[in-house]
């Protein structure tokens, strides 16, 4: 677990996604096998991306409703 933990991380910093995704699924997986769980360590990362991704809906909702009163005030 250590390895795919260092491999996914090390990945991660060198910009190469596709090997990041694939050695924390490494991790998962092997930590699922494992009688005493362990932390995800990516818990962190992902908790940075799901509000990354509540903020950008966010800016999306309002760029919606701009346009759609946009849209409404020229009809």
């Amino acid at each position: 677990m250590r390895d795919a933990e260092h491999r996914a991380w090390e990945s991660l910093s060198g910009y190469k996604f596709w090997m990041f995704g694939y050695h924390a699924a490494r991790w998962v997986g092997l930590n699922q096998l494992c009688p005493q769980k362990s932390a995800n360590p990516f818990r962190d990362l992902v908790a940075v991306a799901r509000r990354r991704v509540q903020s950008n809906q966010q800016e999306m909702d309002v760029g919606n409703t701009h346009a759609a009163a946009k849209a409404g005030r020229s009809q």
